[in-house]
């Protein structure tokens, strides 16, 4: 993990749904 950039939660949430939905398939 490189520099932390400050991120919404909402966005994280966002990231988060659409890796487990990406991942998760594989």
């Amino acid at each position: 993990i490189g520099d932390i950039i400050p991120i919404a939660q909402e966005d994280i949430d966002k990231l988060n749904d659409r890796y487990t939905n990406v991942y998760g398939q594989h």
